[in-house]
C-alpha cells in the first residue's frame, strides 16, 4: 500500500510539473487561451441551463394562457404575459396587446404582431449562441499568434549570432509555437462542437415555442 501511494504521489507531482512546464512554455498567449476556455465553459453551462423548455415555454404559463384565451379575457391575458419573463410570454403578450388595444384587429394583424415578436425572441437566442461561435473563430487565431511569436523567439537568436545559439533557446521558441497552436485548435474545436449542440437544441426549442404559441393564439382568435 505504501509503495502504491508513493508511486501515485510521484505520478501526481510529475503531472503537476508537466502542466506547469506547458504553461511556462506557452507564455502569455497560452494564459489568454486558458482564460478564454474558462469563459467558454461558463458560457456553455449558462446557455444549457437557459435553453430549456421549462425556461422558454413554461407549462404553467401556457396552460393558464390557454385558459384565459378560452374565456376571451384579453386584458387578463396581457397582464399574465407581462408578468412572465419567458419568450413565450413575450410572443403571446404581443398578440394579446394587439387585441386589447384594437378589438377589431384581424387575424393577420394579430399574427403579424406575434410573428414580429417571435422573430425578435429567436434573434435574442441566436445572439447568445454567437458568442460561442466567436470563440470558435478567435481561439485558433490567438493560437496562430502564439505560433508566430514563438517562431520569432526561436529565430531571433539565429539573427544575432548563428554560432552561439544554444539548442535549448531554439527549442523554447518552437515549444511555445507548438503549444499555443495546439491549445488554440483544441479550444476552437470544443467551441465549434458546443455551438453545434446548442444550435440544434435552440432550433428544436424554437419549433416547440412557435407551435405552442400558435395554439394559444388560435384559441383566443376564436373568442375574438
Amino acid at each position: 500500500m505504501l509503495f502504491t501511494s508513493l508511486i501515485s504521489a510521484a505520478e501526481s507531482a510529475q503531472s503537476s510539473s508537466s502542466f506547469k512546464e506547458i504553461l511556462s512554455q506557452g507564455g502569455l498567449v497560452l494564459l489568454v487561451l486558458v482564460a478564454l476556455s474558462l469563459f467558454l465553459i461558463a458560457l456553455v453551462a449558462l446557455l444549457f441551463m437557459t435553453l430549456r423548455e421549462q425556461v422558454l415555454i413554461p407549462n404553467n404559463f401556457i396552460n393558464e394562457a390557454a385558459s384565459l384565451s378560452e374565456k376571451g379575457d384579453m386584458e387578463a391575458l396581457a397582464q399574465l404575459c407581462k408578468s412572465s419573463q419567458s419568450p413565450a410570454g413575450a410572443i403571446i403578450g404581443a398578440a394579446a396587446d394587439q387585441m386589447h388595444s384594437d378589438s377589431d384587429s384581424s387575424y393577420d394583424m394579430v399574427k403579424d404582431a406575434a410573428e414580429s415578436e417571435g422573430s425578435h425572441q429567436i434573434g435574442i437566442i441566436h445572439h447568445k449562441l454567437s458568442y460561442v461561435s466567436d470563440i470558435a473563430k478567435i481561439a485558433p487565431m490567438i493560437g496562430l499568434l502564439g505560433t508566430v511569436l514563438g517562431m520569432m523567439q526561436a529565430f531571433s537568436g539565429l539573427k544575432q549570432d548563428f554560432g552561439a545559439v544554444k539548442p535549448i533557446a531554439l527549442a523554447d521558441g518552437i515549444a511555445q509555437a507548438m503549444v499555443t497552436t495546439a491549445a488554440g485548435l483544441i479550444v476552437g474545436l470544443i467551441a465549434m462542437f458546443c455551438h453545434s449542440l446548442l444550435r440544434q437544441r435552440a432550433g428544436h426549442l424554437t419549433d416547440i415555442l412557435e407551435q405552442k404559441s400558435a395554439r394559444v393564439l388560435r384559441r383566443f382568435m376564436k373568442k375574438a
